[in-house]
């Protein structure tokens, strides 16, 4: 049975700065979200919050007309400086949190389209660096952790064995990450650590590299090889009739019946999840490969390779 990591934070969140004024039972502080959705957020606070602490939170955006004021609950704070607050808010705010939310984003047009994390992911999922930010970020120290391991590219099973015990709050950050677009599951979006070079110097850290597997000695008394066979010439090849067109179940076209060519370039958000249904496919997990390549289909209709894998998924055929 596969495993999966989930994602703690399933509700859409966009990476937005807005002015916070934040009351607990016994102050208060001026802040700015580091992210903001309709059921949550994510801000610094000058120092750490007790999970469970009440909250009355009041956010302003330039471009949003009124202020939201909400009541919450910290649902996670980080154990150190700088202090990264979560904030779950109430059930009776979620619903002006969504209309604020909705608006906050319509105000932005370059926000609508921040990076969507999938609800959970495979252990077995490669995980690599993205494109470095254009400027340094207020990393977390588990976020520095998880870009230091995750290095060249490796799969989220090792990851998670080599941070160990600080596992908990570097899932957390894995997906923080990924959603500000600096890590993928996408090998065709992924950067060579070079390209990280200043930052990690920024940042003062360094990349943990795994040891290199090592290689045996040849034996002193290896036997002579064997005399190679002399090639035969190859048969000619036999014509084929090609086969006629076939829809697929759910009414989506099979792998190469038809399916229109010359689409349009495929986001990084369908790139995603084309590799994790391809991932998926490989190991034998169809229902799971099927979802992933379904979503990726809608995110890049078309898409003739999206479609032929997912024409091989729904028949059980193996990936190319």
């Amino acid at each position: 049975m596969s495993e999966y990591i989930v994602n703690p934070r399933r509700a859409p969140r966009a990476p937005s700065r807005c002015v916070t004024q934040v009351r607990t039972g016994v102050a208060a502080f001026a802040a700015e979200t580091e992210d903001i959705g309709p059921s949550g957020c994510q801000l610094v606070a000058p120092g750490a919050l007790a999970r469970g602490e009440p909250l009355t939170l009041t956010f302003a955006n330039p471009k949003v007309k009124g202020a939201l004021s909400v009541e919450g609950k910290v649902a996670w704070g980080s154990q150190r400086p700088p202090w990264r607050v979560g904030v779950a808010f109430g059930e009776r705010s979620q619903a002006s949190a969504r209309l604020w939310y909705e608006a906050l984003v319509a105000a932005h047009p370059g926000l609508g389209g921040f990076r969507r994390v999938p609800d959970r992911l495979p252990v077995d999922a490669m995980v690599f660096l993205a494109a470095p930010p254009g400027f340094l970020f207020d990393f977390s120290r588990e976020e520095v952790e998880v870009l230091r391991h995750v290095a060249a590219g490796t799969t989220i099973a090792s990851l998670r064995d080599r941070l160990g015990a600080s596992w908990g709050g570097s899932q957390r950050a894995l997906f923080s990450l990924m959603s500000r677009g600096l890590v993928t599951v996408s090998g065709s979006a992924a950067s060579h650590p070079s390209a990280w070079k200043q930052v990690m110097k920024e940042l003062k850290a360094e990349f943990v590299q795994e040891a290199p597997a090592v290689t045996p000695r040849p034996s002193l008394a290896a036997p002579p090889p064997l005399p190679l066979p002399l090639p035969r010439a190859a048969p000619p090849p036999v014509a084929r009739p090609t086969p006629p067109a076939v829809e697929a179940a759910g009414g989506e076209p099979s792998a190469g019946n038809g399916w229109r060519g010359g689409s349009r370039a495929r986001s990084a958000e369908a790139q995603e999840y084309f590799d994790l249904g391809r991932a998926e496919l490989a190991a034998g997990r169809g229902h799971s490969a099927m979802a992933h390549l379904r979503r990726a289909l809608q995110l890049a209709p078309g898409d003739a390779e999206v479609a032929a894998e997912l024409g091989r998924a729904m028949t059980g055929a193996p990936p190319r």
